[in-house]
């Protein structure tokens, strides 16, 4: 049996945060790009990208979602602090924190080293307030 909005009591199909209803028979798909059509060495400027080995659970969850966010991340939202854990615990994961010459974190990056020949990123973004601004 499909089972649709009109079937099953509001109580049963309250969504977490970051899903939406769509109508029966529909499929989301969210897909976002970085986009450079043109130099601009004005907007330049230098960072930091700091490896995180252990990443503190709590922070890491706080900063995956702030950045994650506004682009429907989340993978985080429904990890335990030992599945974060277990996740960094595997060598071929990586996770980066980006800061600028103050210090101010911007950003992080998330990769996994598939071979010696191969990264997947699997997270990369800023902070919100610093979209657009060329960093």
């Amino acid at each position: 049996m499909l089972a649709t909005e009109d079937t099953m009591p509001a109580e049963i199909t309250d969504l977490a945060v970051g899903y939406r209803r769509l109508p029966a028979g529909k499929l989301a798909n969210a897909v976002t790009w970085m986009e450079a059509r043109a130099p601009r060495p004005d907007l330049a400027q230098p960072l930091t990208m700091n490896r995180i080995t252990i990443p503190d659970c709590a922070s890491y969850r706080a900063i995956f979602l702030e950045i994650g966010a506004p682009w429907l991340w989340d993978r985080v939202s429904e990890m335990s602090d030992a599945e974060i854990a277990e996740h960094f615990a595997d060598p071929r994961q990586h996770l980066y924190y980006g800061y600028d010459e103050s210090g101010t974190h911007l950003g992080m990056v998330e990769f996994f080293v598939a071979d010696s020949n191969e990264i997947e990123i699997t997270y990369f973004g800023l902070f919100p307030s610093l979209t657009g601004r060329g960093f």
